[in-house]
C-alpha cells in the first residue's frame, strides 16, 4: 500500500496509464474516477471508448487489440 500523497511521484515518471474496461452493456454505466486523477497530473490515458469519457482531453481511445498496441507503441 502506498500513501495517497506519494502517488504523484509515481505518476511523474509515467508515460501513460491504461483504463481498460470490457466494452459491454455495463460499460454504458461506468465513469472511471481514476481518469480525473490522471488528467489532473497531466498523464496521458489510454481507455476503452466509454460514452461518459469520450471527449476528455489527453485521452486516447481504443477497443481493439491493434488500437491498444498502436497507442502504446506510438
Amino acid at each position: 500500500m502506498k500513501k495517497q500523497t506519494d502517488l504523484p511521484v509515481y505518476l511523474a515518471y509515467t508515460d501513460f496509464v491504461l483504463l481498460p474496461f470490457k466494452n459491454s452493456e455495463i460499460g454504458k454505466y461506468v465513469s472511471p474516477l481514476k481518469l480525473f486523477e490522471h488528467m489532473a497530473m497531466n498523464v496521458r490515458v489510454l481507455a476503452t471508448p466509454l460514452e461518459d469519457i469520450r471527449d476528455y482531453p489527453n485521452v486516447i481511445y481504443s477497443d481493439t487489440n491493434e488500437g491498444w498496441v498502436q497507442a502504446v507503441s506510438g
